[in-house]
């Protein structure tokens, strides 16, 4: 009897991974946080890093590394989501925007989340956090583009009101687009 009730106590208890208890804090990225973006890219599944990129890359180049933990904070935007643990912290998402045109004040944007903390809704944090982040810096319009299996990052910029294209330049990809001009009138 006793076994039965153990076992049935067992079937209700939602089992998830280690990570999901440690408390996730987003901020803007830093320069110390080089090695741990690199590592965080590198965890990065085939499959998220060629959504990341359309390309396939097993490692940032240093450079690019270098150049993505120093952003100027108002032309080109980063923010990370991290885990604090006890032997420190580590990335698991992050997304940033850089300003493509300076006059129009239009800015393409890129987001990446842990293939283990997909699905819990840290994208939605860490879009919200850098569409804030936009909208203080007066960016006019912010733009990805999206492959269009990536059914996740799509339904994500549905769900924030981004219009959904064909991109013109590369009819491989979907265009999302989104005018910040209303969100920075109303602050």
């Amino acid at each position: 009897m006793l076994l039965d009730l153990y076992s049935t106590l067992l079937t209700r208890v939602e089992v998830r991974p280690v990570e999901y208890v440690a408390p996730v804090v987003i901020r803007p990225i830093r320069p110390d946080d080089e090695g741990k973006l690199g590592a965080f890219f590198r965890g990065l599944s085939d499959r998220s890093r060629h959504r990341r990129f359309h390309a396939v890359m097993n490692d940032l180049p240093a450079d690019v590394l270098a150049r993505f933990v120093r952003p100027d904070g108002c032309d080109e935007v980063a923010l990370v989501a991290v885990m604090r643990r006890l032997g420190g912290e580590s990335v698991i998402g992050e997304v940033r925007y850089a300003i493509i045109d300076g006059k129009t004040r239009k800015a393409e944007f890129a987001i990446a989340v842990a293939d283990v903390a997909q699905g819990i809704g840290l994208g939605k944090r860490l879009l919200r956090g850098l569409m804030r982040r936009a909208t203080e810096n007066k960016v006019a319009v912010l733009y990805g583009d999206v492959l269009p299996e990536n059914q996740a990052m799509l339904a994500l910029a549905r769900e924030f009101g981004f219009r959904q294209r064909r991109d013109p330049h590369d009819p491989r990809l979907l265009l999302v687009e989104k005018s910040l001009e209303a969100a920075r009138l109303a602050v």
